[in-house]
């Protein structure tokens, strides 16, 4: 009888602890938006679906800069869309409706997918009330995330569909899982190890429930966009210029700089680092080149996932800080299940260096302006992962 009202007061605890989270979150966010939504990246996602809506060309500069001029923006260049066209399968809404209204949705739809991500969180690693509340915390102080929210950025979206997309795998509906990772591809650089483990995990089970889940999502997605825009891909291939050669926050940016030649960038590094992260993801899940005979992996597929979105981003060709928020699931985590960790120092130092990480990111935004200064951050995150994933094996085993 005692256990019962204890796990019912624990019940409720649990929700009065996620829904003031929420508030506190959507409070938080609000903050965080830009007094000057003109000149973030949001605009350029309202003016590009605008003229989406309106059976224009979403990625003519021309047209792109007007849209954002007629609003405020004070750019000398339009803020332009260069992701994939399925991208306007999630913007179209937006080119209905005024600025304002749009910019203040898109915030609050941001905060919604915080909310679905961390109550996917909760299924996958959250077992008691405090790594509940850990868990709130620790999106509270993942810096990417007041990023986000102050550019007006899309990455949460690919933070919950990844999420949903696992939670879904692990109730065993991986057709649909394979449907929600389809959403992935609007950033495909910042994913692509994620893919190739669902196609090893394919060859391995036998099971193509997922990747028809992909091909079905995709194949929705374009038909989409398609109905709207039957030139959208054309238009899309024909956009002048490119984001690769600007300074991002990777390492693959940095081997640019550092081995740039007077008056060119290098290019070799676009190329070699995400090919050493995809050796890095098969050698630490012990894949040998007999793989295509006899693939063993040595995790669940829901870790392997996990490990693919962290190499991934890491061995980026390009990406952004706030493109990091993407590892949202890392950190989380990271601090829920170092809080289960019964040696005090461990646990401690563990959810110290994860806050730590990210008050240094404001440290070193007061003395660089630029976003490619970060490129260390998923790096670090990932060392604290495998730390954690050590000292979880550690005490699991001493148990």
């Amino acid at each position: 009888m005692m256990n019962a009202v204890n796990n019912r007061l624990d019940g409720h605890l649990a929700k009065i602890v996620v829904y003031a989270a929420f508030l506190l979150t959507l409070v938080f966010a609000f903050n965080l938006q830009s007094h000057s939504p003109e000149n973030t990246d949001f605009v350029g996602y309202w003016a590009a679906a605008k003229l989406f809506v309106n059976g224009q060309n979403p990625y003519d500069s021309t047209l792109l800069m007007n849209l954002e001029k007629n609003v405020g923006a004070l750019f000398t260049a339009p803020m332009m869309v260069w992701n994939p066209p399925i991208i306007f399968a999630m913007l179209w809404p937006l080119g209905t409706l005024e600025f304002e209204t749009a910019n203040n949705l898109w915030t609050l739809i941001n905060v919604f997918l915080i909310f679905i991500s961390l109550a996917c969180t909760r299924t996958l690693f959250v077992q008691n009330n405090p790594a509940i509340f850990v868990s709130w915390l620790m999106v509270l102080c993942f810096q990417p995330l007041h990023q986000v929210f102050r550019l007006g950025q899309l990455s949460l979206m690919l933070v919950a569909a990844f999420l949903v997309a696992v939670t879904c795998i692990t109730k065993n509906k991986r057709f649909l899982g394979g449907v929600l990772f389809s959403i992935l591809l609007i950033k495909p650089h910042l994913v692509f190890l994620v893919f190739l483990s669902l196609l090893f995990d394919a060859y391995r089970t036998k099971d193509l429930k997922i990747l028809s889940g992909v091909l079905f999502g995709l194949i929705a997605l374009f038909a989409v966009v398609f109905i709207q825009s039957p030139q959208i891909i054309s238009q899309w291939l024909n956009i002048s210029g490119g984001v690769v050669d600007w300074k991002s926050a990777t390492w693959v940016t940095q081997f640019r700089l550092q081995f740039a030649v007077p008056g060119k960038m290098i290019s070799w590094p676009l190329y070699v680092v995400p090919l050493v992260g995809t050796g890095v993801f098969l050698l630490l899940e012990k894949y040998t080149w007999k793989f295509a005979v006899k693939f063993k992996p040595t995790t669940s597929l829901i870790e392997r996932l996990q490990i693919a979105l962290l190499l991934s981003i890491i061995f980026s060709p390009y990406g952004w800080f706030f493109d990091f928020v993407l590892l949202l699931p890392i950190q989380v985590y990271c601090a829920t299940q170092a809080i289960s960790f019964e040696d005090r120092t461990v646990r401690l130092s563990l959810l110290l260096s994860l806050i730590l990480i990210n008050l240094l990111t404001e440290v070193v935004g007061l003395y660089f302006s630029f976003h490619h200064q970060f490129f260390w951050y998923p790096t670090v995150l990932g060392l604290l992962y495998f730390v954690t994933r050590h000292f979880l094996q550690k005490f699991s085993t001493n148990h």
